[in-house]
């Protein structure tokens, strides 16, 4: 418990290092369920980074009271996705769970779902090992192009 909690500040950053993504997992996936939503909400942004809010539980709490912030919220989450898919470090819980919250945010925004999935349709294999991964995998197909789902 203690070790998570040591953690915090440093999650996305141990997400995209090839040892560490491994380790954040196991971690990830034996906190609380307090600590796992404070370790999705680091992919959030900045904000909290070093404060948690305990009434955040997914992407979605953190624009409700402020749709002027959807926008900046959503593309930093999006930078943190990339930065982690862009090493091929995809088959995480963490990284699952974020990336499904994202695509569901995005699905009223065409542009923002197109890009995202076109990143992530060479990662899809690695995505089926959890059910969110599954989720996710399967919105990637959905709303890909033909020429990608091949």
């Amino acid at each position: 418990s203690k070790l998570v909690d040591s953690l915090f500040g440093h999650i996305v950053r141990l997400a995209g290092h090839s040892i560490a993504s491994g380790l954040l997992d196991v971690m990830y996936q034996g906190g609380t369920r307090q600590q796992r939503i404070h370790m999705r909400q680091e992919f959030y942004g900045d904000l909290y980074r070093k404060a948690k809010d305990s009434n955040v539980k997914t992407l979605s709490d953190t624009y409700k009271g402020a749709t002027n912030m959807k926008a900046s919220i959503l593309g930093s989450v999006k930078a943190n996705l990339d930065h982690v898919a862009n090493k091929n470090l995809v088959d995480s819980s963490l990284v699952h769970c974020v990336m499904l919250e994202y695509l569901r945010a995005c699905e009223d925004e065409e542009e923002k779902l197109e890009e995202t999935v076109t990143a992530f349709a060479a990662l899809v294999p690695h995505m089926l090992s959890t059910k969110e991964g599954s989720e996710a995998a399967v919105i990637c197909f959905y709303k890909s192009t033909p020429k990608n789902r091949r």
